[in-house]
């Protein structure tokens, strides 16, 4: 277990295991409608104790994990177990792994949790913005051994600022059949025209990032949370050095992609181009209802 207490605040960014589990134990709180005092008494434990513990200024013991995770209805020995291993010193204390079971479900509390999301997309559409349809091609494609990519969905996060940046070899890429990748580009279009999701688009031309990445600006912590989804998301934070490299890449990836008139003319290009290609035994596409998540209560 890595201690927090010597590190220098606020330059010293905490353990990004501490980060982590401070952030999931303040997920499974609200959504059972708790307040820190209400999961404070069924643990005996003093409110102050769950306020450091969620805001990473305290490192959690094995022990401890386990009673919070079990008071908040996680028993999966598996997922207990799991989160466990993240509390193991590691010569790498801002780079984390979650091969747990529950990873994806983990990773959409702690987009969530953020106050700003900027994700920079260059070989798949982020799985917060996929149709059921378009989700179910990936998958079967997955299966197949035609595409090597994340086929999951998950809800999408309702934050002050989302920011995605595609690249333009997504959006042209068939999925399944014609009608479900129109259907997936009209969704799109949905989307940004509600203001959800700011959408821009990399020509084919640009420079883009070599993988996936996710950046959140999380409430209550001074450095953002990194995100790389490598089948496994992998989460980095800090140092400070680290973080601004990271910073920039995203920040170069903003500046080599086309400007919100433009991305809408592709989106509208790609839409228009599928609609035209033949289904067979298939009407007009469908724009699906957006699977979001309810409002936030902190």
């Amino acid at each position: 277990m890595s201690p927090t207490s010597s590190l220098p605040a606020p330059t010293g960014a905490p353990p990004v295991a501490d980060v982590l589990i401070g952030l999931y134990v303040q997920a499974l709180r609200t959504g059972r409608g708790w307040t820190q005092r209400d999961l404070a008494l069924l643990l005996g434990r003093p409110p102050h104790w769950i306020a450091d513990l969620e805001r990473a200024r305290r490192s959690a013991t094995a022990e401890d994990l386990s009673t919070v995770l079990l008071r908040c209805g996680i028993a999966d020995y598996n997922i207990v177990r799991g989160l466990q291993a993240w509390l193991m010193p590691s010569p790498e204390p801002h780079t984390l792994t979650d091969r747990a079971p529950g990873a994806e479900e983990r990773l959409h509390h702690f987009e969530y949790s953020a106050s700003a999301i900027r994700l920079c997309a260059p070989f798949q559409l982020p799985a917060f913005l996929r149709t059921p349809a378009y989700a179910q091609a990936l998958e079967n494609a997955a299966c197949t051994g035609e595409e090597q990519v994340s086929s999951g969905r998950r809800l999408l996060p309702v934050c002050a600022s989302l920011l995605v940046v595609l690249d333009e070899t997504v959006l042209g890429r068939l999925a399944g059949s014609p009608a479900v990748k129109a259907e997936q580009i009209a969704y799109l279009q949905q989307v940004v025209d509600r203001d959800e999701v700011r959408l821009l688009v990399t020509p084919k031309n640009a420079m883009g990032l070599p993988e996936q990445l996710c950046e959140l600006t999380l409430y209550d912590f001074d450095h953002p949370l990194y995100v790389v989804e490598q089948g496994h998301p992998v989460y980095l934070n800090g140092p400070p050095a680290s973080g601004r490299s990271r910073h920039r890449l995203i920040t170069n990836a903003l500046e080599a992609a086309a400007g919100s008139d433009h991305s809408q003319h592709l989106l509208a290009k790609y839409l228009k181009r599928f609609r035209r290609q033949p289904t067979a035994g298939q009407g007009a596409a469908r724009v699906p209802a957006p699977l979001s998540a309810a409002p936030r209560n902190r």
